[in-house]
């Protein structure tokens, strides 16, 4: 049963797996007895994962036709791991399956199809990088400013930073393509940074299509339609690159994912350190 109704319904987005029961509203109602398990915040990941470890659901949840449990994150395969579900989760095999397998079945019930109006505004941005046979997705996440974000990268200023980023994306564009059929979708929740990769990149001649609208954040927007999708066609864009350049976040890591999009992190700005590949970590939030 699926209830993606905080802060927007997701529906809104995407138009989710037919085979999906999401009237969550209605079964809870003719319910004999529903009960919440309550929120697990991936935010506050060793508390939590302690409790999906331990937790006696099947005493928790005895008696009980409907159980509504609330989560942020990737936490499903704790789940499989607890103490006392763990028979159960053997019997459906789901211990044999991957984090990327069960990731896989999520994005194909939930991400795989976007609404008319979300594709139409990934697209705006996909038609303006119709022409490079090299699209490269650069996602910063510098964090601090507007949304209560801790910063993301210490010991460097953010033009330092940013100039990482920049250097990694020419670097990928060189070792691809000749510079010239090359372009950069970006997305970033800094309009400083934002300007710091537009300067830095300009002498090396290469394309930047910056994402559209105004800078929102999922957790932090106002609760309506419009202060979201741009978020999602971001995400979505991203899907559709050639490579990924991003900050370690749950935002780039399951684009990577869902894409298949071979991807470079930046997980410390002196020095430029970049990581091959992003995987989806235990609790990575969308």
């Amino acid at each position: 049963m699926v209830d993606w109704e905080e802060p927007v319904p997701l529906r809104t987005f995407f138009a989710l797996d037919q085979g999906l029961p999401t009237d969550v509203a209605a079964v809870r109602m003719t319910a004999t007895n529903a009960t919440d398990f309550g929120f697990i915040d991936v935010h506050m990941y060793p508390l939590e994962l302690h409790r999906l470890r331990t937790t006696d659901f099947d005493a928790l949840w005895a008696g009980n036709d409907v159980v509504n449990v609330r989560w942020n994150g990737a936490v499903w395969n704790h789940l499989a791991l607890n103490d006392h579900l763990w028979p159960a989760a053997e019997r459906y095999g789901l211990q044999k399956l991957s984090k990327r397998q069960v990731f896989e079945a999520a994005m194909h019930l939930f991400f795989a199809k976007p609404t008319r109006e979300l594709a139409a505004l990934a697209e705006e941005s996909l038609n303006r990088l119709s022409g490079a046979s090299l699209k490269i997705g650069v996602q910063m996440r510098m964090g601090g400013g507007d949304w209560g974000d801790p910063t993301r990268y210490q010991g460097a200023s953010l033009e330092h930073t940013v100039g990482c980023f920049v250097n990694e994306a020419v670097r990928t564009c060189g070792a691809a393509t000749c510079a010239a059929n090359c372009s950069v979708f970006l997305t970033t929740d800094s309009e400083e940074a934002q300007a710091f990769f537009g300067k830095i990149i300009a002498p090396f001649r290469i394309p930047v299509v910056a994402s559209a609208g105004s800078i929102s954040h999922l957790e932090h927007s106002a609760t309506n339609a419009s202060e979201h999708m741009k978020t999602f066609a971001d995400w979505h864009t991203l899907t559709r690159m050639g490579r990924l350049i991003a900050s370690r976040s749950g935002f780039a890591e399951t684009a990577a994912w869902a894409g298949n999009v071979p991807a470079r992190a930046l997980v410390r700005a002196p020095g430029c350190l970049f990581t091959n590949g992003i995987e989806v970590p235990d609790g990575a939030e969308f």
